[in-house]
C-alpha cells in the first residue's frame, strides 16, 4: 500500500480538525460557561495542530516525489 496516500489523508483530516476546533471554540454557548474561552490555549492548540497537519502534508508530497523518481529510474 502507498504509505504517502494514508499520510496525505491523515494530514487533511488533521487540518480539518484544527479548523473545526477553532471554529467551535468561538461559537456562542448557552448556559453558564465560566470565564469564557482561554485565548492562549485555543490559539496554541490551533497553531500546533495546523503545523502538525502541514508537516504531514509536506512529508506525504515528498514521499510521493521520491517514489515517483525511484519508479522513473527503474524503467
Amino acid at each position: 500500500m502507498k504509505k504517502y496516500l494514508t499520510l496525505f489523508a491523515c494530514s487533511l483530516i488533521i487540518i480539518f480538525i484544527a479548523i473545526y476546533r477553532l471554529y467551535s471554540a468561538y461559537q456562542p454557548m448557552v448556559g453558564p460557561v465560566g470565564n469564557g474561552p482561554n485565548e492562549k490555549i485555543i490559539w496554541f492548540r490551533f497553531i500546533f495542530t495546523i503545523l502538525m497537519g502541514i508537516t504531514a502534508l509536506v512529508l506525504s508530497v515528498r514521499m510521493f516525489i521520491i517514489e515517483r523518481k525511484k519508479g522513473n529510474k527503474d524503467t
